[in-house]
């Protein structure tokens, strides 16, 4: 039964320092107190947390009734709520109270506790997806960045990575497939005859996997640059409609195995794909959304190339070019 085991403390989360979207729900003494997607979040969050350390010692059932209670409270929080939010605000909080009646009634139909924890994770997937999505601005930008052709060229401030005939970066990047999962998948990082750098493989769904990707490990304290470029080109004509994933780890992230992904792409002439910071904003575990400040561009720590299985096109060979790869500052 839900409230017959203790709750471990769970511990706080950081908070990050932008806006949160506020709705106001009834107290108990019937006045009405505000209550911020950054709450629910927060909420959620902790559960998660005090969920893991109970997974972690074989204890499923403990797991399961900490993020249930937790999905209840947000959940009533919600529902109850006299909005006091922009459209954006609302419509992220109607998908997460969607997402966590579906998700709550899932799990009390259910038989066994793995069929419980699937029910809390997707409930959790969506729910916090929906409210990053609004609450950190995910939504007011372009979620893919597309490489324009000679934009942006001789404007670069510092470049960290050159793949030419005269210098080859290439050693410093090391595969992460999904072999670590048990999938299929083959990626890594070579030079191409002209010395370009190259991240080439094939993306197989077998054995559940979907994903190759590359990893090169920096020491950057890049706060005083606007965001990340690469000059990149597809390698072949199925290469240029495929969509790539630029992951960028902080200190913080290299402990709790944490990414920031965007994604982009490219054409099959060479051109600069310029992401700004600010589009690093939603934090990821093993593509599960978590609650943690932007990446912190002072202690920048890892790049990273992936492609991930979507649609049909993203499955199979790929090969993309690259002959730098740096950080820009706002041009204007």
């Amino acid at each position: 039964m839900l409230g017959a085991r203790t709750a471990i403390p769970s511990p706080g989360v950081r908070r990050p320092h932008n806006r949160a979207a506020t709705v106001r729900a009834s107290s108990t003494n019937g006045e009405m107190s505000s209550y911020t997607l950054r709450a629910a979040l927060e909420t959620l969050g902790n559960a998660m947390t005090s969920g893991r350390v109970y997974a972690l010692s074989g204890d499923a059932d403990g797991r399961n009734e900490t993020q249930r209670r937790a999905l209840g409270r947000v959940l009533e929080r919600l529902t109850t709520a006299d909005a006091d939010e922009t459209d954006e605000e609302g419509a992220a909080r109607k998908s997460a109270v969607e997402a966590l009646s579906e998700g709550a009634a899932k799990h009390d139909a259910a038989e066994s506790a793995e069929t419980r924890w699937d029910a809390l994770r997707n409930a959790y997937d969506v729910a916090m997806r929906a409210m990053l999505n609004a609450d950190l601005g995910v939504g007011r930008g372009p979620r893919t960045f597309v490489s324009m052709a000679g934009a942006g060229a001789g404007s670069c401030e510092k470049a960290l990575m050159r793949f030419t005939s005269e210098r080859s970066d290439a050693s410093a990047w090391r595969s992460l497939n999904d072999g670590v999962m048990g999938g299929m998948s083959d990626g890594f990082f070579a030079t191409n005859a002209d010395g370009s750098g190259m991240f080439v493989g094939n993306v197989s769904l077998e054995r559940n996997g979907g994903f190759a990707s590359v990893r090169a490990g920096v020491d950057e304290d890049a706060s005083a640059f606007a965001g990340v470029y690469l000059d990149a080109k597809a390698g072949d004509a199925a290469s240029a409609k495929k969509t790539w994933l630029f992951i960028l780890k902080d200190e913080d992230c290299m402990y709790d195995q944490i990414n920031f992904k965007v994604a982009f792409t490219v054409t099959n002439e060479l051109g600069r794909v310029k992401i700004p910071f600010s589009a690093f904003s939603t934090p990821e575990r093993m593509g599960r959304v978590v609650v943690r400040p932007p990446v912190d561009c002072a202690r920048l720590r890892e790049f990273g190339l992936m492609i991930l299985k979507g649609d049909a096109s993203q499955v199979g060979p790929f090969s993309l070019h690259i002959t730098e790869v740096g950080f820009y500052r706002d041009d204007r």
